[in-house]
């Protein structure tokens, strides 16, 4: 791939990713049921200890009475940050987006270690900062960003050659399945 080509789309994920902060207070508009149950399950951990439900850590890993029946590990990993900074549409969407970069860079690195091109890498990773099902989620404050985060890491430590890296891809896999109700059976 030449050099030209290189930069443009790299400019091009950047462009994209800046996009993902605009608008961030009024688009979409609202948060939604899920979005809201998660955020203040989130603001609830972090000042009681518990769920919406009043069910604690680790009980809140296998039970819980909310209303949309949440995954925990989403509002257990924000609960320290809904602690310091006030719940508002701004402040509700915007981990969501630092888990999107994330995702980004560890699919990059993924295909990276499965292609060994950082030409299809690039690719790859534009056609998701790109993808409106990318950007969609990278603004929803629900539990599918982590879960996708949790999984792309836990595969990537998986394929890779260390033995120590296998038994993290293992503790990611099962964040991942904590993570996301559709990823249980």
């Amino acid at each position: 791939m030449n050099l030209l080509l290189r930069r443009l789309i790299l400019l091009s994920i950047l462009a994209s990713i800046a996009c993902r902060f605009l608008f961030l207070d009024r688009f979409p508009a609202g948060i939604s049921h899920d979005e809201a149950e998660y955020v203040l399950s989130s603001a609830a951990y972090a000042f009681t200890g518990t769920d919406l439900s009043g069910i604690g850590f680790p009980l809140s890993l296998f039970k819980t009475v909310t209303h949309g029946h949440i995954s925990p590990i989403p509002p257990l990993f924000l609960a320290p940050y809904f602690y310091f900074i006030p719940v508002n549409q701004f402040s509700a969407r915007l981990p969501y987006i630092l888990i999107s970069l994330l995702t980004i860079f560890v699919l990059y690195k993924l295909c990276l270690l499965l292609f060994k091109s950082s030409s299809l890498a690039l690719v790859v990773t534009l056609i998701f900062t790109v993808s409106p099902w990318g950007f969609y989620l990278s603004r929803w404050a629900a539990d599918t960003p982590f879960a996708l985060l949790f999984f792309l890491w836990g595969i990537y430590f998986f394929l890779s050659e260390n033995k120590w890296k296998f038994s993290l891809s293992i503790l990611l896999f099962i964040l991942g399945f904590f993570s996301y109700n559709g990823a249980k059976l």
